[in-house]
């Protein structure tokens, strides 16, 4: 039997449902913002909220449900929005809240919706699903074109694949293992040249882990991969130096068939935007807790309102990942407006990669990251 809370300032509902047989009323319908974080804190089991944006109360929406979320992160929420807003549409949405109406709904719509369990959100998000379908459709149809001819060419002529430059900055909060994973993706991708351009300017992580000296130019660490440790050549009071660092790229792009960039988390706006105007990926790291989450949600939101980052160049990497993370369908729910590369599991190998700078990676982490891999590189 599902339990629900309403808080809609409409006891309506709230008496409709107690009439079904299925369903568990908890309490009398809340009637403020506050009202409901008290319901959730004392009754623990409960399934579903059904709440109305202008409960009363000092919160944004935003906060409300950001604050609902800590409480409980799996709770179902149904939310009546008073008129259309698509800023809030998208938020709730993120947040993995899918059941949104608006005013002019019936109760006996809801509870339709309830027991259908049949997901019911504005007609343009709909359309906007159809059309992403149609699009993928679309390019699934090319990729098979491209493989079709693909054979036809290599099978009638002899040629020489000339696989594009990629630039790949490496983002994420601080201590979440962005050196590290810049340093175990370098060692397992073979056949390739790499640089490394150390610009996390605080820590300077890689020329510790490869053990090598702080150098202002580009230093061989083996056949297969170069390094940059921090380049003051372009970085000046803590600052990156633009045309210096875009004209260090373009001299070195051709060299390289891959540059991955470990970036700070705790830099100035302008080193964030030169850095990813450059990169034709982001990777950015993060860890699947709530704690985590919510700090990713506001930096990725700052990097694509205020800094105008393309979202197409943005992919997520659930890093540290364990039994206690957060489930793999929460999180496509929160990011589903990303692609989500994928997940690296917390393994206690790592220490051994930090410390000894070992030459063999394990196994389990290889298999994990050649994932990643070939889904970057292709």
């Amino acid at each position: 039997m599902k339990k629900i809370i309403t808080a809609l300032a409409d006891k309506n509902l709230n008496e409709k449902l107690k009439e079904k047989k299925e369903y568990e009323i908890i309490i009398p319908d809340i009637q403020y913002q506050d009202g409901v974080i008290e319901a959730l804190e004392k009754y623990k089991e409960i399934d579903i909220l059904i709440l109305k944006d202008s409960l009363d109360g000092e919160k944004t929406i935003y906060e409300f449900i950001e604050e609902i979320k800590k409480i409980k992160f799996n709770l179902q929420i149904i939310v009546i929005l008073n008129k259309k807003n698509e800023e809030i549409k998208k938020f709730l949405i993120s947040k993995g809240i899918n059941k949104i109406f608006y005013n002019n709904i019936n109760t006996e719509e809801i509870i339709k919706n309830l027991t259908t369990n049949k997901k019911i959100i504005s007609e343009e998000y709909d359309k906007k699903i159809e059309k992403r379908k149609e699009n993928k459709l679309k390019n699934n149809i090319n990729k098979i074109k491209n493989i079709i001819n693909k054979i036809i060419s290599e099978k009638n002529i002899k040629h020489k694949i000339n696989n594009k430059n990629k630039i790949i900055s490496v983002c994420g909060i601080n201590g979440i293992g962005k050196s590290v994973f810049c340093v175990i993706i370098s060692k397992i991708i073979k056949n390739k040249k790499i640089l490394l351009i150390d610009l996390n300017i605080f820590n300077n992580s890689i020329s510790t882990i490869f053990g090598v000296k702080k150098y202002n130019k580009i230093i061989k660490i083996n056949k297969d991969i170069d390094a940059v440790c921090v380049p003051e050549m372009f970085i000046k009071r803590e600052k990156i130096e633009k045309e210096k660092f875009n004209s260090f790229i373009d001299e070195n792009i051709d060299k390289y068939d891959l540059i991955f960039i470990d970036t700070s988390s705790v830099c100035e706006k302008e080193y964030i935007k030169t850095i990813s105007e450059k990169s034709d990926i982001i990777l950015f790291l993060t860890e699947a807790n709530i704690l985590q989450l919510n700090k990713t949600h506001l930096i990725l939101k700052r990097y694509i309102y205020e800094y105008n980052i393309n979202i197409k160049k943005i992919k997520i990497i659930f890093n540290k990942y364990n039994i206690f993370s957060i489930e793999k369908n929460i999180l496509k729910n929160i990011f589903w407006e990303f692609n989500i590369l994928g997940k690296i599991k917390l393994n206690k190998k790592y220490n051994l990669i930090i410390n000894k700078n070992t030459k063999i990676i394990n196994h389990d982490i290889k298999k994990e990251y050649t994932k990643i891999i070939n889904k970057i590189l292709n």
